[in-house]
């Protein structure tokens, strides 16, 4: 579950960068 959890935060890190990057 932590890793899972981790994976998210993770996932939803790299999209926030996309868009910051565009």
């Amino acid at each position: 579950i932590l890793i899972v959890l981790i994976e998210e935060v993770l996932i939803v890190d790299v999209e926030e960068e996309d868009v910051r990057h565009r």
